[in-house]
């Protein structure tokens, strides 16, 4: 089943959607929703809250089928915080869009220490991430190896 409420005035908390066992696409883009709670919706594939108030990427073990991610844009008013873990076990993802979210250096390098657990851990190739319009991954050695694996021997395309 599809929940679709784009272009609205849905505001405030985004729940868990734990009840809802069936629901396999969210769509909540370009609505002035603040807060993403940790998902609970196994069958979940796509999650697209684009244009949002969005300011923590939370936790996303409970929708662990999840393979297409849009939190991109959110206010220019918030800076966007990750947290720690919450891609690393995607075993199915395919794309990931966190574009122009203020997002820090720091969870930057975050993300993509997940990422790569992502691939290391279970093997995902050809995933694009689109990381753009945030501040860059650090230089540090582990972030800039990370990248090249993911890249070369992943196949992943990942815009920064």
């Amino acid at each position: 089943s599809t929940l679709e409420i784009i272009n609205g005035e849905f505001t405030g908390t985004i729940p868990s959607f734990s009840e809802n066992t069936l629901l396999r696409n969210i769509d909540l883009n370009n609505n002035d929703l603040t807060v993403l709670t940790p998902l609970q919706t196994r069958n979940l594939i796509n999650l697209n809250v684009r244009l949002n108030s969005i300011s923590i990427i939370p936790n996303l073990d409970g929708a662990p089928n999840l393979r297409n991610i849009n939190m991109s844009q959110q206010s220019e008013s918030v800076d966007v915080t990750y947290t720690n873990g919450a891609f690393r076990n995607l075993s199915r993802l395919r794309e990931i869009n966190l574009q122009n979210n203020n997002i820090k250096t720091s969870d930057i390098d975050n993300i993509i220490r997940d990422l790569y657990n992502v691939y290391d851990q279970y093997g995902r190739t050809s995933v694009t991430v689109i990381l753009s319009g945030n501040e860059p991954p650090s230089s540090n050695e582990e972030i800039q190896y990370f990248l090249r694996v993911l890249r070369r021997d992943g196949n992943w395309s990942i815009s920064t």
